[in-house]
């Protein structure tokens, strides 16, 4: 029953179902959606036998950022009530709910994830932006790019190396219909990591090398040539490229024109939704970037407590690299997608994995002090599958 429960959650979550629902069913499906999707977290908190130890990181963060932007906020005061709410119940209720999803799990439901960007484009129809750019059920190509490159990072963790390799194969796929640069960037890093702990592991950077000359190729016989696939074209052969192809401004040039708001309200920031609305009129479509966002609107303090939230995730994601590197690869492809997107506290999926995350790495964390404490203990940690 609660197994159940918790695989309908995570596939309303990680999958994005609601935002999908209300993009083409229409309002009452999505809203319907959205709010089973709270319910059900909280009865399975409720319904969970032997709860442990809440997310303190997570609750500090939401209640600091929330509480320190509305301050300043002049809208809808509803609006801004009903996103706290949401997050809240997702950090508090549903940490449970990651507690208990195990690597094989978290792969399964991200490969659902991205099999969604097939479906954009096979069923659903209509590329972002007329420039063929897919994006699934989350509505935007590089959240769509995210979910591929995480769970080609969680896919380390599986334990049968044919799985391993074609699962590697569909997140590869998928990933490149997205169009991603940061898809790419990241696909590539780890690829160079994951030879560090496996030199077999140069055999997936051959595949996905020969899948990346393929799709160019595809896109060279084309007599509507893909302006987005030329720029990734130049990008991977090194040739110089120009962001204003597609008629997008680089990431730094979008930044820069929040650092003003920035530097003048430092310690409190500029109010909630300030960096997230599209300002057309001032060329402003949004931060995307968490960083920029947080101290864009809540101020230092929330910024801090995000920081070091993720620098101990880091720090202690490295030290058990060696046992656990699926987990330092996820939490890497997490920090460069948050340098790009400006969705932390409205698109949930971003929570969850975030939690389900830190979970795993204080988990084996603390398994190696033991195994280093206890000698009792085997010192062979396998990640959990």
């Amino acid at each position: 029953m609660l197994k159940i429960l918790r695989y309908a959650i995570l596939a309303l979550i990680v999958i994005n179902i609601p935002s999908a629902a209300l993009m083409y069913l229409g309002g009452a499906v999505g809203s319907a959606l959205s709010y089973l999707q709270y319910a059900l977290i909280i009865a399975y908190y409720i319904l969970t036998p032997k709860r442990g130890s809440l997310n303190l990181w997570m609750i500090t963060l939401g209640l600091t950022y929330f509480a320190i932007s509305g301050l300043q906020y002049d809208d809808k005061l509803d609006w801004f009530f009903l996103n706290m709410i949401k997050f809240m119940i997702v950090v508090v209720f549903g940490y449970e709910i990651v507690k208990d999803t195990t690597h094989r799990e978290i792969v399964f439901f991200l490969l659902l994830g991205a099999f969604t960007i097939a479906l954009h484009a096979g069923v659903l129809g209509g590329g972002t932006a007329n420039y063929g750019r897919y994006s699934g059920f989350y509505l935007n190509p590089n959240g769509a790019a995210f979910i591929c490159s995480s769970g080609y990072a969680a896919s380390f963790a599986l334990k049968n190396k044919r799985w391993q390799t074609w699962v590697k194969i569909l997140f590869t796929i998928l990933g490149l219909m997205t169009l991603s640069r940061t898809f790419i960037i990241t696909w590539i890093l780890l690829n160079l990591i994951s030879i560090k702990f496996d030199i077999k592991n140069v055999r997936i950077f051959v595949y996905g090398f020969f899948l990346l000359l393929g799709f160019f190729l595809v896109s060279e016989s084309l007599s509507n040539r893909n302006p987005r696939i030329e720029q990734l074209r130049k990008m991977a052969t090194g040739e110089k490229v120009s962001m204003t192809e597609v008629g997008e401004g680089s990431r730094d040039e979008t930044w820069a024109k929040y650092y003003d708001d920035v530097a003048n309200n430092f310690w409190f920031g500029n109010g909630y939704d300030k960096f997230n609305i599209k300002d057309f009129k001032n060329r402003r479509p949004g931060a995307h970037n968490t960083y920029l966002l947080v101290i864009g609107e809540g101020g230092i303090i929330p910024l801090l407590i995000l920081l070091a939230m993720y620098i101990t995730m880091s720090l202690r994601a490295f030290s058990i690299f060696n046992s656990s590197p699926n987990l330092a690869l996820q939490l890497m492809v997490l920090l460069l997608f948050l340098m790009a997107a400006h969705i932390y506290f409205t698109h949930h999926y971003i929570a969850i994995i975030s939690m389900w995350l830190q979970f795993h790495i204080f988990k084996t964390y603390n398994e190696k002090q033991k195994v280093v404490t206890d000698p009792d203990v085997s010192d062979q940690l396998v990640p959990q599958s």
